[in-house]
């Protein structure tokens, strides 16, 4: 079985920055490319119900998936939206990835980058590779390789790669 880059995305410059660089990593590797979106349905929306705000947040997904396919006609591109919590689901969508793609942002601090709750959870939990990518990464030409060339610190959860690009390496041994 082929396992794809995934990228997860959220609509944020971060998670747009993953994508394209995930895009870029895909057609090097010659791999597909799976896009990820991971949603939950708000019931504080009343004038929105579940399948009305399920259908915004694909159409949101299939902009980005239109723009990168642009960029790559080449790419074999797949989608999937899901309703869950986003750690659980994108933890879930490493183990079945060559690789993991998200945006870096948030609080926590790894490896010199800025990595949300989520991103920090999918980390520790992931079977695979996990890249984060900066949003000044976005559109940049060769897209570096993962952990390469970089130097920098590094330790038994991640390792400094490129500019722009991070690697961790997902949970130890249990």
């Amino acid at each position: 079985m082929t396992r794809p880059i995934t990228a997860g995305v959220d609509g944020t410059e971060e998670s747009l920055a993953a994508l394209d660089w995930a895009a870029r990593e895909a057609v090097r590797r010659g791999l597909p490319l799976r896009v990820v979106h991971v949603w939950r349905y708000e019931e504080s929306l009343a004038a929105a119900d579940r399948d009305t705000q399920h259908g915004w947040v694909s159409e949101g997904v299939r902009e980005a998936v239109r723009t990168v396919s642009g960029r790559h006609p080449e790419l074999e591109v797949a989608v999937d939206v899901l309703e869950d919590g986003a750690a659980r689901a994108l933890a879930g969508a490493a183990a079945e990835a060559e690789m993991l793609v998200l945006g870096s942002r948030g609080h926590g601090r790894v490896v010199g980058f800025l990595v949300g709750s989520v991103g920090q959870h999918v980390i520790a939990e992931a079977s695979r590779p996990v890249v984060l990518v900066r949003a000044e990464d976005r559109g940049g030409g060769g897209g570096g390789r993962p952990g390469g060339g970089g130097g920098g610190p590094g330790g038994p959860r991640g390792r400094r790669g490129p500019p722009g690009v991070g690697v961790g390496e997902g949970a130890p041994p249990r």
